[in-house]
Order: structure tokens, then sequence, then C-alpha cells
């Protein structure tokens, strides 16, 4: 390959491994979080080329895939997120992009709520589009590729260097045992009423809140947050405190996720019971949401919780019955 203007164009020695994923991806031999993951490991020198594919419109089939690795790396490209805050793909192409952005601007656009409030994806990608009207107006500014790379360069060897433990994860052969009973589970879970899926869930969260408090720095407050919603269900009224006690367990939470330190070059968090506590966390924050679309996302933090406290597959397997067995009473 010659380009008159620049001389002699090396071919890209990444291009071929990350189409290599992709075709993998797309033949559904790997799924999204494992091509997400071997992308990953190719590291920071990767992504200009993650880039040239991604812009390129010929591998639509992963662009979801591309997008997100491009976000978690916070890659400097703001002309191609602004353009995939409109793609049809909202909950793969466009999300990634809103993460992006709700980071570049300091949690101003507030994703996550958008995620729970939303009126479905014509509902996101109305909030997406006003999440790009408002980057237009008010470029954020960004530092230079190199700059960006040097930064990630030293993070992706630190992540190297670093010593994960041994992960206390349940096996493929268990995980398989009970799925037939998470599939019920999420069924049954579509029937229940608002206010009874929100008893559920805080339920559930009271079981494991002992593990969210493994982290000092959330003290009494997950207990404070689910009898002000217990308050909430019972009165019918709106509760004040219910906001602020929500901003300060999310706010512990993103302090103890960052203790948890996950690292996706050894696919493994460094502090396995820290991420026990933001699970935790997550399932309390879900229990005290006000969002309709509340899924078997409190559940499934819980058993997580319990997994990544390392107290074994019998527990988490103990705990998924229980949820069948209460949920069953509210039917």
């Amino acid at each position: 390959m010659f380009n008159k203007f620049k001389g002699m164009v090396n071919p890209s020695k990444f291009k071929p491994l990350i189409k290599e994923i992709l075709e993998r991806y797309k033949n559904r031999s790997i799924d999204f979080e494992d091509a997400r993951d071997e992308i990953h490991l190719l590291g920071p020198v990767a992504t200009s080329d993650v880039l040239l594919m991604a812009e390129s419109g010929r591998y639509e089939y992963g662009l979801d895939v591309l997008a997100m690795v491009l976000a978690d790396y916070d890659y400097p490209a703001i002309s191609f997120f602004l353009k995939c805050l409109e793609n049809d793909d909202v909950e793969g192409v466009a999300l990634p992009a809103a993460f992006y952005f709700d980071k570049l601007y300091n949690k101003k656009f507030k994703v996550d709520d958008i995620l729970n409030h939303a009126r479905g994806l014509s509902g996101m990608a109305s909030a997406f589009k006003e999440i790009k009207e408002y980057c237009i107006k008010n470029m954020p500014k960004t530092i230079s590729v190199n700059e960006w790379l040097t930064i990630k360069m030293k993070e992706f060897n630190l992540k190297h260097e670093a010593h994960i433990p041994e992960q206390p994860l349940n096996s493929y052969d268990e995980n398989e045992s009970i799925y037939d009973l998470e599939v019920e589970l999420a069924q049954k879970l579509s029937k229940l009423s608002f206010d009874d899926h929100v008893k559920f869930d805080i339920e559930c969260s009271k079981r494991i809140t002992h593990l969210c408090l493994q982290d000092k720095e959330y003290k009494d407050i997950p207990y404070k947050a689910l009898e002000t919603a217990e308050s909430i269900i019972n009165t019918e009224k709106h509760h004040e405190d219910i906001d602020k006690l929500r901003e300060k367990i999310k706010e512990s939470l993103n302090e103890a996720n960052n203790r948890a330190k996950w690292n996706n070059i050894k696919n493994g968090y460094e502090n396995p019971k820290a991420y026990s506590a933001v699970c935790a966390a997550q399932t309390i924050l879900y229990a005290i949401s006000d969002s309709k679309n509340r899924g078997a996302a409190a559940q499934g933090f819980a058993r997580d919780s319990i997994e990544y406290a390392g107290l074994g597959f019998t527990s988490v397997k103990e705990e998924l019955t229980w949820q069948l067995s209460f949920l069953n009473t509210l039917l």
C-alpha cells in the first residue's frame, strides 16, 4: 500500500485480530462480553484501529462491541460518539456513547436514571438526542490522542502487574444447573404489581444488607434507605429523604467500586469482597428506586453479592430458592 501524501503505509497488526474477534461474535461463537474482553486484551494501542473499523461502515454487526470498547477506554473521539448517540441500535451503540458523554461531563446527564425512567427504547433515544444537542452547543475539551495513549498505557501496564486473587465464582456447570430457576423467576416477576415488586425487592435487600456493610463507607445508610422505602409503600406518600439516601448510596457505591478495581486484562476484581458490597448496594438501589422498569435486577445483584462474598454456590442456590418461594406468596 502506498499513500502519495504520507509515503508507505504499514498494514495494521491489530485490524486482522479485531476482525477475527468480531467474526466469532457475529457467528455467536462468543458473546458480547467475551468479544469486548478480547479486544481489551490487545491494549490501548489497538484503539485507533478499533475507531477506524467502527467508522468504516463495514462492521455494523460488531459496532456495539467497538463502541463499547472505545467508551470503556474514554477514547477522545467526540465526533464518532456524537454520531453514535442517534444510532438505531439504542442499547448497543447509542447507550455506550451516552455513558461516554456522561463521564466526560461529570455525570451531568445521569444516564443511569435515564435507563431506569425512560419509557422504552423511544424514551431513551429521545433523551440521547437531547444529550447530543447539548454537547454540540457546549463542545467539551479533550486531550490529544498521544496524551491519552500515554495515560492509558501506564494504566494498562499497572493492570498487567497487579495481583488478582482467585475469584470466588460459580462454575459453568453450577450456573447451568440453576438457569431454569432464573428463567422461572423472571417470568413470574412480570406478573407482579408495581407495589408488590417493590416489596419483593426490599425483602431481597434486607437479606444481604450485612454484605453491603462489609464496606465501612455505607455505615447505616442502607438500613435507613430501606426503612424509608417501606414507609413510602405503606403511606403512599413520597418521602423527601429517599432522594438524598439514593445519592448517598450511589456515592458510596462508586467509592467501593473503585476499591474493588475490576481488571479487564486479568478478568477479575483485585478486591472481590469490595465488589460483593457493591452488588449489595446495587440491590438496595433497585429496591428504593421509583422506576417502573424493574425486572429481576435486584434479585440478580443479591445473588452476585453472595457469590463474590465467597459464601459458595450452595448459598447462592439457597437464595434463589428463597426468592422463588417468597415470590410465590405474592402471586
